[in-house]
Parts: structure tokens; sequence; C-alpha cells
């Protein structure tokens, strides 16, 4: 079971990682530098294409990966500080409802019927439970490569999902699921769907299932790519100057995307045959939304307005930081408080 070793890390802008390093030492003790200081404090808000925002949850926590139910009555999010775990906000009735208490539990995905989500897990894997929290969390798959979960299928017989690999990076590959409205589906063998020397990462099924969208860092920054899904086929970049998070409209032919400066971006798109069309992106918003972690928004099912983080100014109690503290004798700390395996 996951431990606590040390709290109050700074995590990073960019990636969502904690920022520290360990290293043996020159006596073998250990040692293990870090930045001091809290998680991101975050609040979440509705926000249009006019720039008006509505306080979806305004009290500020450490919120991350807030994804819409398929009705769009419906909040998934992570809480990184405090009661951490995976969390549903219920919107019509301001009603938070807890389904997981693992730190580190974060990506939520909605299954197409909107009764379970998936989720990464820091358990190691990706996990499932109900959406109404009425079930244990169980494992779909284990993965020492990791596993972070970020769409379903339209069917829901496929889940896209991103995984390490020392060679390759971050590759692409999709997780065959029977019975996803089940509580108990059978998983088969992991497909590869995308593995190349570049980084990709946070894959998105368009709505009839026919294409994926995606980040890679293949032109040196992170842009948005179509594929057609499940291939082999062209491929057609949709961002033009750095991009991540896509996510589909499911009211009409467009997607949004997050820019490298934390932006939201809109394109429209076009279908004829085997070939995507996009548009020229255009501003979604003026807001620029939180710089913590990879999936700061999500676009509602009715494609009218982002469910979007909004960083909020940190207590005065809360201003740690600034400068690397090191941590001697790391590896004697870690025998102190962490109990042994029985």
């Amino acid at each position: 079971m996951p431990a606590l070793i040390l709290g109050e890390v700074t995590n990073s802008a960019i990636t969502g990682g904690a920022e520290f390093d360990c290293s043996i030492g020159p006596a073998g003790h250990g040692l293990l530098a870090y930045v001091a200081g809290r998680e991101g404090r975050t609040s979440i808000y509705s926000l249009d294409s006019a720039g008006n925002r509505q306080a979806m949850r305004a009290i500020p926590e450490a919120y991350r990966s807030p994804r819409f139910s398929p009705g769009g009555k419906r909040l998934a999010v992570a809480l990184f500080s405090g009661n951490t775990g995976l969390w549903v906000l219920d919107l019509e009735r301001d009603n938070f409802i807890r389904l997981t208490s693992t730190p580190g539990d974060n990506y939520p995905v909605w299954s197409p019927d909107g009764r379970h989500i998936a989720y990464e897990s820091a358990l190691t894997g990706i996990f499932w439970v109900r959406s109404d929290g009425s079930s244990p969390p169980e494992r779909l798959m284990r993965s020492e490569q990791g596993g972070v979960p970020f769409s379903f299928s339209p069917d829901g017989k496929r889940l896209a999902y991103a995984r390490m690999n020392p060679e390759t990076g971050a590759d692409i590959w999709t997780l065959p699921i029977e019975g996803s409205g089940s509580d108990h589906p059978k998983v088969g063998e992991p497909e590869p769907f995308l593995r190349t020397a570049a980084n990709e990462w946070s894959a998105a099924f368009s709505p009839d299932g026919r294409w994926m969208a995606y980040s890679s860092d293949e032109s040196g920054n992170f842009e948005v790519y179509v594929r057609p899904f499940p291939g082999p086929g062209s491929k057609w970049r949709v961002s033009v100057a750095g991009g991540t998070m896509p996510v589909w409209s499911k009211s009409g032919r467009e997607l949004a995307y997050e820019t490298l400066d934390r932006r939201l971006m809109i394109v429209s798109y076009g279908v004829s045959g085997d070939t995507f069309t996009p548009g020229k992106p255009r501003l979604g918003s003026t807001q620029q939304i939180s710089p913590l972690g990879r999936q700061n928004m999500d676009l509602a099912p009715d494609g009218k307005h982002f469910a979007v983080l909004i960083a909020q100014p940190a207590l005065p109690e809360e201003s740690l930081s600034g400068g690397v503290s090191v941590l001697l004798n790391f590896f004697d700390y870690l025998k102190e408080h962490v109990p042994a395996r029985k």
C-alpha cells in the first residue's frame, strides 16, 4: 500500500510531477533533494466562448482532471490534497461524492453509459469504479510501465491509454473491454495504436469512433494530430503553435485543445471519405486556465461551455517555498516512516 513519506513538495507546472530527486549518496545512506511547497489550489468554473465564467466549485482545492459525464450533469475530478482521491460533483444538486481515497488517483474517464469510471491509480495500473460510489474499485489492468487512461470508444469496447517505454517514451495503446456496463468487465490483451520515437499522449476517440486525436512532440513541441482508427492511414496536424489534451465536441464537428500557454483553442473540421480536413484554430476563450498538471479542461456534451480549472492565489500560510531542501540519510528515514511488509 502507498505510504506518505514527505508532504509539502512542489509539483511541476508542465508535467504535474513532483519536484524531487534521490541518490545513493557518498556514504550509501541516501540523499533526497526536493523543492518545498504545497499543492496548487484551483477552483472549477464553467467557461463559455465569450469568456463568461460561473463557479461550479469555487472552494479552492488542489483539483485536477475535470471530466464531464456523458449526460453533462456530473463532473469527475481528482483531488490532490486534503481528501485525496477521485470525486464526482453532481452539478444540479451541488453534491460531492467520493469514489476513491488513494493519493495520486487521477485521469478519470467515463464509460459511455456513465455508470463507471476508469482511472489511473497510484496502486499501479488502471482501475474501474462505479460512478455513484456504490461499490469498491477494482483493477482493470496492471502495468509496470504506467497506464494513463484518456478515452473510451463510443461503443465502450476500447479504452485508449498511454504507457511508458524506456526506448520510445510515451506510446498510445488500446485495451479491449467486454461488458463495459458491468461492475466486473472482462479485458483482453492490450494492443498498440501508436508507437514512435516521439512521445504520444492524451488520446481521444471521435464521437463516431473513426478517428483518434492525440498530442505528440515529434516536431519538437507538443502538437495535436488526428489519425484514422484503427488505422492505417494518414495523419493531420490540427494545432499550429503548440497544443495538447484534445477534446471532441459531441454536438458538432469541432475539436478543442489546450495551448502550451494554457489557453483554449477550437478547430472546426470536415470529413470526406478517408480524408480529415481541420480548419484554422480560433481562440475558444481569452481566460487562461490553470498551469498545474496536464489536463485542466473538458468540453461539455452540448459543446457550449467548458469546465476549467483556474489557479487561485496561495493563502499566506501556504506560501512555502523556494529553494531546494536536502534530506540526509534518506534510506534510514524510509525504514522509520514506511511500515514493513508482512
